[in-house]
């Protein structure tokens, strides 16, 4: 057997050990503690038992309906009288519906959401650390449990994304949306809901 033969197979050899034993005795512990911690996130991932069932977006305030249409900008409807009159705009909120199937308790710790093409040119928004309004607690083994979050905050006479400057195009358009609700069960594993849709956001008109 040649040398570039023997070379070729030690090399392939090892490539197997390091796949199927990433780790050795050697090396700093907290590396598998770390690892294992990503094969438990992973796990919650796949889970079934906590989902995400629907979600509404609270565009008019808590006491309005729902829809799908977030307001972009506050328009001025009437300047005749002396205090100028403006449509309502509000805070973009969001109630997502949720079952735990678990037998304990669902601590939910954060909300997240991730919008692809933000300013209409690609560009990626991603908020990961807000934390829930309500139902930070889901009871075990029950459904139809409320989470309510936030999603956009007026600046001005904007709308903007929550703990950012950045302001909204008045004519995104439909763009889909993620949201993660992230937490741990009675067990302190992880747990992790997600779900997409589809939100217009537009100047919308509310002044009549």
């Amino acid at each position: 057997m040649s040398v570039c033969i023997r070379v070729v197979l030690l090399f392939f050899s090892l490539l197997c050990v390091s796949a199927f034993h990433p780790f050795s005795f050697s090396e700093d512990p907290t590396s598998f503690i770390k690892a294992n911690e990503r094969i438990q996130y992973l796990r919650a991932i796949r889970s079934r038992r906590f989902r995400i069932t629907s979600l509404e977006l609270l565009d008019n305030g808590l006491g309005g309906g729902t829809g799908t249409g977030v307001d972009t900008k506050k328009n001025l409807c009437s300047d005749e009288d002396e205090d100028p009159e403006y449509e309502p705009f509000y805070d973009s909120l969001i109630r997502f519906s949720v079952t735990n199937d678990y037998s304990g308790d669902i601590y939910i710790r954060k909300v997240s959401y991730r919008l692809r093409n933000s300013d209409g040119y690609g560009r990626t928004h991603r908020a990961t650390k807000l934390p829930p309004l309500s139902g930070k607690v889901v009871p075990a083994s029950s459904t139809g449990n409320e989470i309510l979050a936030y999603f956009m905050e007026i600046q001005g006479d904007d709308k903007v994304f929550i703990g950012s400057d950045f302001t909204l195009p008045d004519d995104l358009g439909f763009q889909k949306v993620r949201f993660v609700l992230r937490g741990r069960n009675h067990r302190g594993e992880r747990i992790v809901a997600r779900i997409r849709t589809t939100l217009s956001f537009d100047n919308f008109d509310r002044c009549s």
